[in-house]
């Protein structure tokens, strides 16, 4: 059985060059900007913060990797 989810926290998106690409993610889209570098602290929660970061492994493909630190 497949269930929707009700709500998208955060869409990694891997471009050839930031300073090109962010205006139209940014301003054309809507999109809010996170973060440029990683790993970097992502978000300030009430009781934690979220970080974040990014890898490639051996066959190039990208991994995210996310911690909630208390």
């Amino acid at each position: 059985m497949f269930t929707s989810p009700t709500a998208i926290g955060q869409i990694a998106i891997t471009v050839r060059d930031v300073a090109t690409s962010l205006p139209f993610y940014r301003d054309v889209l809507g999109l809010p900007f996170l973060h440029e570098r990683d790993p970097q602290l992502a978000a300030r929660m009430p009781d934690h913060e979220l970080w974040i970061g990014f890898v490639r492994d051996p066959d190039g493909n990208l991994i995210g990797l996310m911690e909630e630190k208390r």
